[in-house]
């Protein structure tokens, strides 16, 4: 389980998750850009069209572009297997 502070990346070409990075005011989702957000999970978040959208429990994920674009990660990471 994921903690409450942190949102998967996921590589924009595979759909993998590639890493984790706390959620920040205006980083853009795949649910909108985050307006808002609290410790226990809850997001406001505002999407292209200006609709505003409240969940109490949010599981959102970010695209390497944007976590690059923030600084979080640099594109050239490396993916590592793992047995199961």
């Amino acid at each position: 389980m994921r903690e409450w502070l942190s949102l998967p990346v996921v590589d924009n070409m595979s759909g993998e998750v590639i890493g984790m990075i706390p959620p920040r005011q205006w980083l853009v989702t795949n649910l909108g850009t985050i307006q808002h957000y609290d410790g226990g999970g809850g997001f406001v978040f505002v999407d292209s069209n200006g609709v505003v959208a409240r969940y109490s429990e949010a599981t959102p994920w970010v695209e390497l572009d944007e976590a690059v674009r923030w600084g979080f990660m640099e594109r050239d990471y490396s993916i590592t297997a793992m047995a199961v």
